[in-house]
Protein backbone atom coordinates (compact mmCIF):
# COMPACT_ATOMS: atom_id res chain seq x y z
CA UNK A 1 0.00 0.00 0.00
CA UNK A 2 1.68 3.26 -1.13
CA UNK A 3 1.30 6.47 0.89
CA UNK A 4 0.01 8.12 -2.29
CA UNK A 5 -2.83 5.62 -2.71
CA UNK A 6 -3.60 5.72 1.01
CA UNK A 7 -3.92 9.52 1.01
CA UNK A 8 -6.19 9.50 -2.03
CA UNK A 9 -8.36 6.73 -0.54
CA UNK A 10 -8.70 8.55 2.79
CA UNK A 11 -9.76 11.75 1.06
CA UNK A 12 -12.39 9.94 -1.02
CA UNK A 13 -13.81 8.19 2.05
CA UNK A 14 -13.76 11.32 4.27
CA UNK A 15 -15.48 13.42 1.62
CA UNK A 16 -18.04 10.71 0.87
CA UNK A 17 -18.94 10.32 4.55
CA UNK A 18 -19.17 14.09 5.05
CA UNK A 19 -21.82 14.14 2.32
CA UNK A 20 -23.67 11.13 3.77
CA UNK A 21 -23.16 9.11 0.58
CA UNK A 22 -22.88 5.32 0.76
CA UNK A 23 -20.29 3.37 -1.22
CA UNK A 24 -23.07 1.87 -3.35
CA UNK A 25 -24.48 5.34 -4.13
CA UNK A 26 -21.07 6.70 -5.08
CA UNK A 27 -19.85 3.87 -7.29
CA UNK A 28 -23.30 3.33 -8.85
CA UNK A 29 -22.77 1.85 -12.29
CA UNK A 30 -19.21 2.89 -13.20
CA UNK A 31 -17.11 0.80 -10.77
CA UNK A 32 -17.92 -2.01 -8.36
CA UNK A 33 -18.45 -1.41 -4.66
CA UNK A 34 -15.57 -3.79 -3.97
CA UNK A 35 -13.25 -1.69 -6.14
CA UNK A 36 -14.32 1.50 -4.37
CA UNK A 37 -13.64 -0.16 -1.02
CA UNK A 38 -10.14 -1.14 -2.19
CA UNK A 39 -9.49 2.42 -3.38
CA UNK A 40 -10.68 3.96 -0.12
CA UNK A 41 -8.45 1.59 1.85
CA UNK A 42 -5.44 2.44 -0.30
CA UNK A 43 -5.20 -1.12 -1.62
CA UNK A 44 -5.88 -0.18 -5.25
CA UNK A 45 -4.63 2.63 -7.47
CA UNK A 46 -7.50 4.33 -9.32
CA UNK A 47 -7.10 5.44 -12.91
CA UNK A 48 -7.32 9.14 -13.77
CA UNK A 49 -10.69 8.47 -15.44
CA UNK A 50 -12.00 6.87 -12.24
CA UNK A 51 -10.72 9.74 -10.08
CA UNK A 52 -12.24 12.28 -12.47
CA UNK A 53 -15.65 10.60 -12.21
CA UNK A 54 -15.40 10.29 -8.41
CA UNK A 55 -14.48 13.99 -8.22
CA UNK A 56 -17.51 14.88 -10.36
CA UNK A 57 -19.85 12.85 -8.16
CA UNK A 58 -18.37 14.32 -4.97
CA UNK A 59 -18.47 17.91 -6.29
CA UNK A 60 -14.75 18.63 -6.06
CA UNK A 61 -12.04 19.31 -8.67
CA UNK A 62 -9.91 16.24 -9.35
CA UNK A 63 -6.95 18.19 -7.97
CA UNK A 64 -8.52 17.83 -4.52
CA UNK A 65 -7.17 14.28 -4.32
CA UNK A 66 -3.60 15.39 -5.08
CA UNK A 67 -3.39 18.42 -2.77
CA UNK A 68 -0.19 18.52 -0.70
CA UNK A 69 -1.47 20.57 2.25
CA UNK A 70 -4.61 21.16 4.30
CA UNK A 71 -4.81 24.70 2.93
CA UNK A 72 -4.64 23.45 -0.66
CA UNK A 73 -7.21 20.73 0.11
CA UNK A 74 -9.57 23.37 1.54
CA UNK A 75 -9.12 25.51 -1.57
CA UNK A 76 -10.07 22.63 -3.86
CA UNK A 77 -13.07 21.80 -1.64
CA UNK A 78 -14.28 25.37 -1.95
CA UNK A 79 -13.81 25.33 -5.73
CA UNK A 80 -16.05 22.30 -5.93
CA UNK A 81 -18.78 23.87 -3.79
CA UNK A 82 -18.77 27.54 -4.73
CA UNK A 83 -21.43 27.26 -7.44
CA UNK A 84 -23.76 25.36 -5.09
CA UNK A 85 -23.15 27.87 -2.29
CA UNK A 86 -23.98 30.79 -4.56
CA UNK A 87 -27.13 29.06 -5.79
CA UNK A 88 -28.31 28.36 -2.23
CA UNK A 89 -27.63 31.94 -1.12
CA UNK A 90 -29.28 33.62 -4.11
CA UNK A 91 -32.36 31.39 -3.76
CA UNK A 92 -32.74 32.40 -0.11
CA UNK A 93 -31.85 28.97 1.31
CA UNK A 94 -29.70 30.56 4.00
CA UNK A 95 -29.77 27.68 6.51
CA UNK A 96 -28.65 25.17 3.86
CA UNK A 97 -25.99 27.58 2.62
CA UNK A 98 -24.68 28.15 6.14
CA UNK A 99 -24.56 24.41 6.78
CA UNK A 100 -22.68 23.83 3.53
CA UNK A 101 -20.18 26.57 4.42
CA UNK A 102 -19.65 24.98 7.84
CA UNK A 103 -18.82 21.66 6.15
CA UNK A 104 -15.67 23.18 4.61
CA UNK A 105 -12.64 22.21 6.68
CA UNK A 106 -10.79 25.55 6.44
CA UNK A 107 -13.15 28.37 5.43
CA UNK A 108 -11.42 31.45 4.01
CA UNK A 109 -12.40 35.13 4.17
CA UNK A 110 -14.90 34.78 1.33
CA UNK A 111 -16.67 31.82 2.93
CA UNK A 112 -16.70 33.59 6.31
CA UNK A 113 -18.35 36.61 4.65
CA UNK A 114 -20.98 34.40 3.02
CA UNK A 115 -21.60 32.69 6.37
CA UNK A 116 -21.94 36.12 7.99
CA UNK A 117 -24.57 37.18 5.46
CA UNK A 118 -26.49 33.92 5.90
CA UNK A 119 -26.42 34.29 9.70
CA UNK A 120 -27.71 37.85 9.47
CA UNK A 121 -30.51 36.82 7.10
CA UNK A 122 -31.54 34.00 9.45
CA UNK A 123 -31.40 36.37 12.44
CA UNK A 124 -33.70 38.80 10.60
CA UNK A 125 -36.16 36.01 9.84
CA UNK A 126 -36.16 35.01 13.52
CA UNK A 127 -36.64 38.68 14.54
CA UNK A 128 -39.63 38.98 12.20
CA UNK A 129 -41.31 36.00 13.85
CA UNK A 130 -40.38 37.26 17.37
CA UNK A 131 -38.24 34.14 18.00
CA UNK A 132 -35.60 36.09 19.90
CA UNK A 133 -33.63 33.13 21.27
CA UNK A 134 -33.03 31.92 17.72
CA UNK A 135 -32.21 35.46 16.57
CA UNK A 136 -29.69 35.80 19.39
CA UNK A 137 -28.03 32.49 18.44
CA UNK A 138 -27.67 33.57 14.81
CA UNK A 139 -26.29 36.95 15.88
CA UNK A 140 -23.67 35.12 17.95
CA UNK A 141 -22.61 33.17 14.88
CA UNK A 142 -22.64 36.35 12.79
CA UNK A 143 -20.25 38.00 15.28
CA UNK A 144 -17.86 35.05 15.00
CA UNK A 145 -17.88 35.19 11.20
CA UNK A 146 -17.46 38.99 11.22
CA UNK A 147 -14.30 38.56 13.28
CA UNK A 148 -13.02 35.88 10.87
CA UNK A 149 -13.14 37.90 7.64
CA UNK A 150 -11.41 41.08 6.53
CA UNK A 151 -14.36 41.79 4.23
CA UNK A 152 -16.89 42.46 7.00
CA UNK A 153 -18.43 45.94 7.14
CA UNK A 154 -16.94 47.76 10.20
CA UNK A 155 -20.50 48.59 11.28
CA UNK A 156 -21.45 44.90 11.62
CA UNK A 157 -20.12 44.27 15.15
CA UNK A 158 -21.62 47.50 16.62
CA UNK A 159 -24.91 46.54 14.95
CA UNK A 160 -24.84 43.07 16.53
CA UNK A 161 -24.10 44.61 19.93
CA UNK A 162 -27.10 46.96 19.62
CA UNK A 163 -29.39 44.16 18.43
CA UNK A 164 -28.39 42.07 21.43
CA UNK A 165 -29.28 44.98 23.71
CA UNK A 166 -32.59 45.28 21.89
CA UNK A 167 -33.31 41.61 22.58
CA UNK A 168 -32.43 42.01 26.25
CA UNK A 169 -34.81 44.99 26.46
CA UNK A 170 -37.65 43.05 24.81
CA UNK A 171 -39.44 42.05 28.00
CA UNK A 172 -38.64 45.08 30.15
CA UNK A 173 -41.29 47.62 31.07
CA UNK A 174 -38.86 50.52 30.72
CA UNK A 175 -36.40 50.92 27.85
CA UNK A 176 -32.75 50.89 29.05
CA UNK A 177 -31.14 54.31 28.58
CA UNK A 178 -27.98 52.54 27.45
CA UNK A 179 -29.82 51.28 24.35
CA UNK A 180 -30.47 54.77 23.00
CA UNK A 181 -26.94 55.95 23.83
CA UNK A 182 -25.40 52.85 22.22
CA UNK A 183 -27.47 53.35 19.06
CA UNK A 184 -26.31 56.96 18.87
CA UNK A 185 -22.68 56.39 19.82
CA UNK A 186 -21.50 54.23 16.90
CA UNK A 187 -22.23 53.80 13.23
CA UNK A 188 -24.53 50.81 12.79
CA UNK A 189 -26.65 49.23 10.07
CA UNK A 190 -29.79 49.94 12.09
CA UNK A 191 -32.03 52.58 10.36
CA UNK A 192 -31.53 56.07 11.76
CA UNK A 193 -35.28 56.52 12.29
CA UNK A 194 -35.28 53.60 14.74
CA UNK A 195 -32.57 55.35 16.77
CA UNK A 196 -34.68 58.52 16.91
CA UNK A 197 -37.74 56.45 17.80
CA UNK A 198 -35.95 54.76 20.71
CA UNK A 199 -34.70 58.13 21.95
CA UNK A 200 -38.29 59.40 21.92
CA UNK A 201 -39.50 56.37 23.88
CA UNK A 202 -36.72 56.80 26.44
CA UNK A 203 -37.74 60.45 26.84
CA UNK A 204 -41.34 59.35 27.50
CA UNK A 205 -40.13 56.83 30.09
CA UNK A 206 -38.40 59.71 31.85
CA UNK A 207 -41.52 61.90 31.66
CA UNK A 208 -39.88 64.27 29.16
CA UNK A 209 -42.83 64.69 26.80
CA UNK A 210 -41.36 67.89 25.35
CA UNK A 211 -38.32 66.09 23.92
CA UNK A 212 -40.46 63.16 22.78
CA UNK A 213 -42.85 65.52 20.99
CA UNK A 214 -39.94 67.33 19.31
CA UNK A 215 -38.58 64.03 17.99
CA UNK A 216 -42.08 62.94 16.97
CA UNK A 217 -42.53 66.12 14.91
CA UNK A 218 -38.98 66.20 13.54
CA UNK A 219 -39.79 64.35 10.32
CA UNK A 220 -36.96 61.91 11.03
CA UNK A 221 -39.45 59.17 11.88
CA UNK A 222 -41.50 58.02 8.89
CA UNK A 223 -42.83 54.65 10.01
CA UNK A 224 -46.57 54.85 10.59
CA UNK A 225 -46.31 52.27 13.38
CA UNK A 226 -43.64 54.27 15.24
CA UNK A 227 -45.50 57.55 14.83
CA UNK A 228 -48.84 56.07 15.92
CA UNK A 229 -47.34 54.49 19.03
CA UNK A 230 -45.54 57.70 20.04
CA UNK A 231 -48.72 59.70 19.45
CA UNK A 232 -50.81 57.29 21.52
CA UNK A 233 -48.31 57.19 24.37
CA UNK A 234 -48.08 60.99 24.48
CA UNK A 235 -51.89 61.15 24.57
CA UNK A 236 -51.97 58.64 27.42
CA UNK A 237 -49.37 60.55 29.44
CA UNK A 238 -51.40 63.71 28.92
CA UNK A 239 -54.46 61.92 30.31
CA UNK A 240 -56.35 61.34 27.06
CA UNK A 241 -56.80 57.58 27.45
CA UNK A 242 -59.94 57.52 25.33
CA UNK A 243 -58.06 58.74 22.23
CA UNK A 244 -54.93 56.71 22.95
CA UNK A 245 -56.67 53.33 23.24
CA UNK A 246 -57.91 52.90 19.62
CA UNK A 247 -54.58 54.07 18.21
CA UNK A 248 -52.74 51.49 20.32
CA UNK A 249 -55.11 48.76 19.13
CA UNK A 250 -54.43 49.80 15.53
CA UNK A 251 -50.67 49.52 16.09
CA UNK A 252 -51.06 46.11 17.70
CA UNK A 253 -53.03 44.79 14.73
CA UNK A 254 -50.57 46.17 12.19
CA UNK A 255 -48.64 43.47 10.34
CA UNK A 256 -45.47 45.57 10.46
CA UNK A 257 -45.25 45.92 14.25
CA UNK A 258 -41.94 44.42 15.39
CA UNK A 259 -41.25 42.53 18.61
CA UNK A 260 -39.84 45.57 20.42
CA UNK A 261 -42.84 47.81 19.75
CA UNK A 262 -45.36 44.98 20.14
CA UNK A 263 -44.38 44.33 23.76
CA UNK A 264 -44.50 48.02 24.68
CA UNK A 265 -47.85 48.50 22.91
CA UNK A 266 -49.30 45.66 25.00
CA UNK A 267 -47.89 47.31 28.12
CA UNK A 268 -49.51 50.61 27.11
CA UNK A 269 -52.87 48.93 26.36
CA UNK A 270 -52.79 47.21 29.73
CA UNK A 271 -52.10 50.55 31.41
CA UNK A 272 -54.92 52.26 29.49
CA UNK A 273 -57.38 49.55 30.50
CA UNK A 274 -56.37 49.81 34.14
CA UNK A 275 -56.79 53.57 34.16
CA UNK A 276 -60.24 53.12 32.59
CA UNK A 277 -61.10 50.60 35.34
CA UNK A 278 -61.50 47.77 32.80
CA UNK A 279 -59.48 45.15 34.67
CA UNK A 280 -60.77 42.26 32.57
CA UNK A 281 -59.33 43.83 29.42
CA UNK A 282 -56.15 44.74 31.30
CA UNK A 283 -55.75 41.09 32.27
CA UNK A 284 -56.25 39.99 28.65
CA UNK A 285 -53.43 42.25 27.46
CA UNK A 286 -51.24 41.07 30.32
CA UNK A 287 -51.86 37.47 29.22
CA UNK A 288 -50.90 38.39 25.65
CA UNK A 289 -47.61 39.76 26.98
CA UNK A 290 -46.93 36.44 28.69
CA UNK A 291 -47.60 34.54 25.46
CA UNK A 292 -45.37 36.93 23.54
CA UNK A 293 -42.53 36.35 26.01
CA UNK A 294 -42.99 32.61 25.56
CA UNK A 295 -42.60 33.10 21.83
CA UNK A 296 -39.48 35.19 22.43
CA UNK A 297 -37.84 32.14 23.99
CA UNK A 298 -38.07 30.13 20.76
Amino acid sequence: MSEHNKRIGERIRTLRLSKNITQSELCADFITRNMLSLIENGAASPSLATLTELARRLDVPVGFFFADSDKETARFSKMGMIDRLQTLYLSGEYAACLEACSALSSPDDEIALLSLRCSFALAKSAFDSCALASASAYLERAAQFASATVYANPAVLPTIRCLRMLIQAAGQEEIPKTLASELTAESTLIPAEFTVYVRALCALDEGDTKTALTLYESGLIRSGVYLDFLNAWILFINGDTEKAFPILKKVLLSGSTGFFTRYHVLTALESCARVAGDFKTAYQYSAQKVRLLENYAK
